[in-house]
């Protein structure tokens, strides 16, 4: 769960696994390679605030003393963090787009395919700081995840 939304242009590719060739008379031929996948590409272009790292905008249930899911400010960190973790794409992640609030007795199911998908991290991650001192006051920019969807 991340604090700060990213920022808008999230793209969503569909690959088909499909190769076209075309012979020197012009005639067609398709194979089905592999399964069609998602690419999910979207980053902070615009910015995270640093500068209140640490405010809690989620936590684990609504009973005092729950757990921090997501401070505000701590986006780019968990990022790289997750990336770090899962080896880059030798470990597999979800991608939830969204997480609403449940009762802690509540069970969510998720039965859209837009609403879940497992994925590898496929590319490197780059933090550009635009403005502010380092540490304290920074304004950070994160270059674009890229995520394929594991078939």
């Amino acid at each position: 769960m991340l604090a700060d939304s990213y920022s808008w242009g999230r793209s969503i590719e569909t690959q088909t696994g499909t190769t076209l060739q075309t012979a020197p008379d012009r005639i067609d031929r398709a194979s089905v390679d592999a399964p069609a996948r998602r690419v999910i590409e979207f980053g902070w272009t615009d910015g995270v605030d640093q500068t209140d790292v640490g405010d809690i905008v989620a936590t684990g249930s609504a009973t005092s003393g729950a757990l921090p899911l997501a401070a505000r400010g701590e986006t780019i960190h968990a990022i790289e963090g997750a990336i770090r973790a899962s080896d880059g794409p030798r470990r597999a992640l979800v991608y939830l787009p969204n997480v609403s609030r449940i009762p802690a007795s509540a069970t969510a199911t998720i039965t859209r395919r837009e609403a879940t998908v497992l994925v590898r991290a496929v590319s490197d991650i780059r933090r550009d700081t635009v403005v502010g001192e380092e540490l304290s006051t920074e304004l950070a920019r994160l270059s674009s995840v890229v995520l394929e969807e594991i078939v």
